[in-house]
This record gives C-alpha cells, sequence and structure tokens, in this order.
C-alpha cells in the first residue's frame, strides 16, 4: 500500500494539474521547435508564459528523458557554430554560462586554432597604423578572444603586412622587448 498526498488524491485537482501539465508540454514544444534551447532555457521560458514552477520543470524533466532537451548536444553544437563565427573562448563561455550550462569542465581549444580564428576575425581589417591597431584589439577582445591572444593575432598581421619592420613594443612578446633597445620603443618619458 502506498501514500498519496492530499493533493494528488483530489480526483479534480489532478485532473487540473494533469491540464495545466499538457498545456505547458506544447508550449515546451511550441519553444524548442523555433530553436533548440538547454533544460535551464526551456524552464525559464514556460515560466515566463505562466506555467508554474513544478509543472515546468516536470515537463522539461520529461523532455530530457526522451532526448528532446540535451544539454550536452547543445553545447557541443553551441560552441561548433560560435567558433565557425570567430567567437572567442571566453565570450563562448559566458554566452553559455547564460544558457544555464556549466562550463567548469569544457576543455578550451588550443592556442593555435583561436590564434587562426582571430587571424580570421582581423583579416579584412589595417594595422599599419596605432589607431588601426586598438580598433582591431578592441574587436578582438570583444569578441572574446584574450587580450594576449587578441596581441599575437595583430603582430603576426602586422609581420606579414610589413617586411622587415620593428613591431610596436606592445605588441612584441617580452623577449623581443628584453632583446631590442630602448631606443626602438614608441614612446620615451622625460621628465
Amino acid at each position: 500500500m502506498t501514500m498519496q498526498s492530499s493533493v494528488t488524491s483530489d480526483p479534480s485537482r489532478q485532473e487540473v494539474d494533469e491540464e495545466s501539465y499538457e498545456e505547458a508540454r506544447k508550449c515546451a514544444h511550441r519553444i524548442i521547435k523555433a530553436r533548440e534551447k538547454t533544460s535551464f532555457e526551456l524552464l525559464k521560458r514556460l515560466q515566463e508564459k505562466g506555467h508554474s514552477l513544478v509543472v515546468s520543470e516536470r515537463v522539461v524533466e520529461r523532455f530530457i528523458e526522451v532526448g528532446l532537451v540535451d544539454d550536452l548536444r547543445y553545447t557541443e553544437i553551441y560552441i561548433r557554430s560560435a567558433q565557425s563565427a570567430n567567437k572567442g573562448w571566453q565570450r563562448i563561455l559566458r554566452e553559455l554560462r547564460q544558457r544555464g550550462i556549466d562550463t567548469e569542465h569544457l576543455e578550451a581549444p588550443l592556442d593555435e586554432e583561436e590564434l587562426e580564428r582571430a587571424g580570421f576575425t582581423i583579416a579584412r581589417l589595417e594595422v599599419d597604423t596605432h589607431k588601426s591597431r586598438e580598433k582591431a584589439l578592441r574587436k578582438l577582445v570583444t569578441r572574446g578572444y584574450s587580450y594576449g591572444i587578441a596581441r599575437q593575432a595583430i603582430a603576426t598581421k602586422l609581420k606579414e603586412n610589413s617586411s622587415g619592420q620593428t613591431l610596436p613594443s606592445y605588441l612584441r612578446s617580452q623577449d623581443d622587448v628584453c632583446e631590442g633597445s630602448r631606443e626602438e620603443s614608441s614612446f620615451e618619458i622625460s621628465f
């Protein structure tokens, strides 16, 4: 003999719960039909549509069971799509966290891959002047590339564009700056 809660033992209450569950289920189908969602996003949208937390959670759990919602699949697809759009790893992580995905265990791409995507991102930009390099740097950082990767991408593009010219000190690695003379610096401090 099993015990039932007082809420589910009332037949009229159970009918309302099933009715609201069915409404929420249909609403969830419409929501994920437009675009795949994470479980967090679907739960949030169902609640925004006026469904109770309990009913929304039940619908999301069922969708996960039958494979209509899969956060791992969503994460894999999202990362590939974002990388093909030349987004940097930091931005990808931020956007996944906003969608309710735990990013702690995701493996970062190799620096070479990030550098290549950063290079594609600024391929059409000029980097000949200080102002244009600053613009390219802002663009890369805004797109989610680390400051180091952004600097490397700009330095690489500048090396490709200029044959034999000295890179500005802020684009050179620390080793290059130490080997070069102070006179090569783009500015001097005077009192």
